[in-house]
């Protein structure tokens, strides 16, 4: 029910292992509308976002789990590519964003724990507009992720600043397309400890012409 967009059939990866159970429930969420995303609310199979993704992350598993912990920061890791090109439209040179992934790359490929802290790399503060102070959150929130005690809060939050605020772009265009990408390519990767095929970023052409596909990885 999905309307037309880069991904506007369910399918799911052919790399995907994960079990019939989560298949099933990505199925089930895909077949639902959500009014946070701006769809109707009129008919049957209207959902709740947030109750749709707390269930996404539980069936990654607890973070306190180090594979569980690996799937939560892939998932970050695959978000802040996201709202990356949205920090470099406002700050060109800003470079932290590119530090923020190389820790989070360092962490799961050897376990190395940054030294720095997310608040420290990123300080808490508001910069305006909007679209730039939730994209900055978003590399804030891989940071924190890397912490398996803030891991599923840290991505809870990306997830709201990309899917519900303007971290990736702002306005009601797309933004079920995003979340179906979430949803059929970042949530089987992250099951995968891997990063999704494409990464949905502000430079993907909107509306896409009938029949697109998702642009290339240089994109």
């Amino acid at each position: 029910m999905s309307p037309a967009g880069y991904y506007s059939r369910f399918e799911l990866p052919d790399w995907f292992g994960g079990d019939p159970a989560r298949a099933d429930l990505l199925r089930h969420i895909w077949d639902e509308r959500y009014p946070a995303l701006f769809e109707d609310e009129h008919g049957e199979a209207v959902g709740d976002l947030g109750r749709a993704n707390e269930a996404l992350l539980d069936a990654l598993g607890p973070a306190t789990d180090p594979d569980a912990h690996r799937r939560h920061v892939y998932a970050a890791m695959a978000l802040a590519l996201a709202a990356g090109p949205t920090v470099e439209s406002f700050w060109p040179d800003d470079e932290r964003p590119a530090r923020a992934f190389d820790a989070a790359e360092r962490f799961v490929r050897d376990g190395d724990r940054p030294t720095d802290s997310a608040e420290a790399v990123f300080p808490l503060e508001m910069t305006p507009p909007q679209e730039l102070n939730e994209a900055i959150n978003v590399q804030r929130n891989l940071l924190r992720s890397l912490d398996p005690e803030k891991a599923r809060r840290a991505l809870r939050m990306s997830l709201d600043d990309v899917l519900e605020g303007y971290a990736v772009f702002p306005g009601a265009d797309g933004r079920r397309d995003l979340f179906n990408w979430w949803l059929t390519q970042v949530f089987p990767a992250a099951w995968e400890q891997r990063l999704p095929d494409a990464i949905y970023t502000s430079r993907w052409p909107w509306p896409p012409p009938p029949g697109a596909r998702p642009p290339g990885p240089g994109y």
